[in-house]
């Protein structure tokens, strides 16, 4: 592995420290929720925001057991599902 054990996991805590971060953003504003349009985009945002973070710790792993990857189109899919390999 070209990375070791350390600091994958301390590269995959400052990931969850920004999940923490999201989490708590969203649910400050879930409390003065309404439906309006400035809303549901800001919702969108912490939600792509999320998902890019939980990706970004899969990424991690992925390269320091594999060294690499997945390529394609589909890429993103089987970084979350291996058995899509």
């Amino acid at each position: 592995m070209s990375e070791s054990f350390a600091g994958m996991a301390k590269r995959i805590q400052r990931e969850i420290s920004e999940f923490e971060k999201i989490r708590d953003h969203a649910q400050r504003r879930w409390q003065k929720s309404s439906m309006d349009e400035d809303y549901l985009g800001s919702v969108a945002f912490d939600l792509q925001g999320f998902y890019q973070g939980v990706e970004s710790v899969f990424a991690i792993i992925a390269k320091s057991i594999d060294r690499s990857l997945p390529s394609g189109d589909s890429w993103h899919r089987m970084l979350l599902d291996p058995d899509d390999l």
